[in-house]
């Protein structure tokens, strides 16, 4: 959800910039703490709210910034290291659900970390010439992007594609039920309930006999795939360039910000052993 579209929702659609003063922005921040909106969450939306509010302070009384700090999230380190990458490819994980887990994330981060909404409408019919081709839709700014991608199929995403092959089903994932999901309300819901599981499953990853001695997290969630690309890509010498193409992100300057946020994290852990 935008910031425009969370700030609606709390004003029940009723706002206009001459109403936002320094209580509303106190009143906003108790409501997103009771929605449990994280910190950075919070930081993210109140800081673009602040932008608009300054491309037209004419309309407004009195800054209603002055007295309003936005907190800001602490930086987290949700990347997987190579080594740990490595074991994950390599396990044997014996509880089926787990199993699935781990091959949605790893077909995530072989494929540029394409997102659950991506890999939920993928069909069969999506490959061609021994590629995966399918259109990226993004919002930024209230505007929509669309972009044409094509990933070459490796033989480990083809062994992924594989152990989701079910006869007479053109999804290639077990996500949605044309019969079942048929408006956008329904494969919404759909898609946010399959990646909640995702999640769940993820963290109990740890467990698994094959990766109790690798350090693995217990707070892995599906978002550490794309990210994981990104910054294994940047350690192994690849242009921020070609990782912001790769990406589809509009900028580069997106890419460097994915990249500094998670050196910062790492730098903040260091400082721990001081």
């Amino acid at each position: 959800m935008d910031t425009k579209s969370r700030f609606l929702k709390f004003s029940n659609n009723d706002i206009s910039i001459r109403d936002i003063n320094l209580e509303f922005l106190k009143k906003m921040d108790r409501w997103m703490i009771k929605k449990e909106y994280s910190v950075t969450t919070r930081s993210i939306h109140f800081r673009s709210l602040k932008a608009i509010i300054n491309d037209h302070k004419d309309l407004i009384e009195k800054y209603p910034f002055d007295g309003f700090k936005i907190r800001q999230g602490r930086a987290r380190k949700n990347v997987l290291t190579k080594e740990q990458i490595e074991a994950l490819k390599s396990a044997n994980i014996k509880d089926k659900g787990r199993e699935m887990a781990q091959k949605v994330f790893l077909f995530s981060y072989y494929t540029r970390g394409m997102n659950i909404k991506d890999m939920a409408k993928l069909k069969k019919s999506n490959i061609k010439n021994n590629a995966i081709s399918f259109i990226r839709q993004k919002t930024e700014d209230t505007e929509i992007f669309e972009n044409h991608i094509i990933i070459n199929i490796t033989p480990a995403i083809q062994e992924i594609i594989d152990y989701f092959d079910f006869p007479y089903v053109d999804y290639l994932f077990p996500i949605f039920n044309d019969k079942v999901h048929i408006t956008a309300e329904q494969k919404h819901y759909r898609t946010q309930t399959f990646n909640g599981t995702i999640n769940k499953l993820l963290k109990e990853l740890h467990l698994e006999n094959d990766l109790k001695e690798t350090d693995f997290p217990d707070n892995i969630t599906f978002g550490w795939a794309r990210h994981t690309y990104a910054t294994i890509l940047y350690r192994s010498g690849i242009a921020i360039g070609q990782i912001s193409a790769a990406l589809g992100h509009s900028s580069e300057s997106t890419t460097r910000h994915y990249i500094n946020s998670i050196e910062q994290a790492e730098i903040d852990e260091l400082s721990q052993h001081l």
